[in-house]
């Protein structure tokens, strides 16, 4: 039975908080299509590497998973071959080159176990996707409700001290945002390098070069960054005022 702490360890209960998104923080799973595809590639590979899937949630711009084995590198195997064929499959379709980052945590208490299970059921409610979560598709929620696809439920019996309604007891965990650093939106700082090393120019070949400017902006709007004109010209280096004559009015970039 799995315990209120758990052995911290690599051969016994491993429990991990997976978080996968683009480097650049860009919307990866854009289609239905595309959310489908990656959670066809978790059903193709949890069980060749003896995976548990807790819960997991797939929206346009990350995944998150849940995970538990009985050994860490069989995770890693797992995830290292969902990314690299997702992304095999992502750049085939578009003309941009997908990067994919994907972030592990270590939970080890039960009470931690829980409340991420509840913030990742959340997510598309708080992302106002949905209204709750049994609307959303691409998330395990339902699969709680009928018993159905990775449910082990003798893991779950112990997860959830429970064999009969597991979702009644998911129902009954507080909601805790959990404010995860690794799913921040993309600093216009880093935007801006980023921007500078493609380009392979300079910051101050930038500033008060208006075609220079322009191309930044359809950067960040192509990659879907939304940041105001005021915010870029700070990053630049320019006052509000010289940036506005040069391009209008203050509003969104990407509207």
């Amino acid at each position: 039975m799995l315990t209120s702490k758990i052995t911290k360890n690599l051969i016994g209960n491993i429990f991990i908080h997976n978080i996968t998104q683009g480097k650049t923080k860009k919307n990866i799973f854009k289609t239905k299509k595309d959310k489908q595809k990656y959670l066809n590639l978790i059903q193709k590979y949890y069980l060749k590497y003896n995976i548990n899937i807790i819960s997991y949630c797939i929206i346009e711009s990350h995944a998150q998973l849940l995970l538990y084995a009985n050994d860490i590198k069989n995770i890693n195997r797992f995830l290292k071959n969902i990314n690299s064929e997702y992304s095999k499959y992502y750049n085939k379709k578009s003309d941009y080159i997908l990067k994919i980052k994907s972030t592990n945590k270590l939970l080890t208490e039960k009470e931690d176990i829980l409340k991420h299970i509840k913030y990742i059921h959340m997510i598309p409610v708080k992302e106002k996707k949905v209204k709750n979560e049994t609307e959303y598709y691409f998330s395990s929620y339902n699969d709680y409700k009928e018993k159905s696809k990775f449910i082990d439920q003798n893991l779950f019996n112990s997860i959830f001290d429970s064999n009969t309604n597991y979702l009644e007891k998911l129902n009954s965990i507080q909601y805790k945002d959990l404010k995860l650093e690794s799913i921040e939106k993309i600093k216009l700082e880093e935007a801006l390098k980023e921007y500078c090393n493609i380009e392979n120019i300079n910051l101050n070949n930038i500033k008060e070069n208006k075609t220079f400017i322009q191309k930044f902006m359809c950067y960040l709007i192509s990659n879907d960054y939304k940041f105001t004109k005021k915010e870029i010209a700070k990053s630049i280096g320019l006052s509000s005022s010289f940036f506005y004559k040069m391009f209008g009015k203050y509003e969104k970039s990407g509207k």
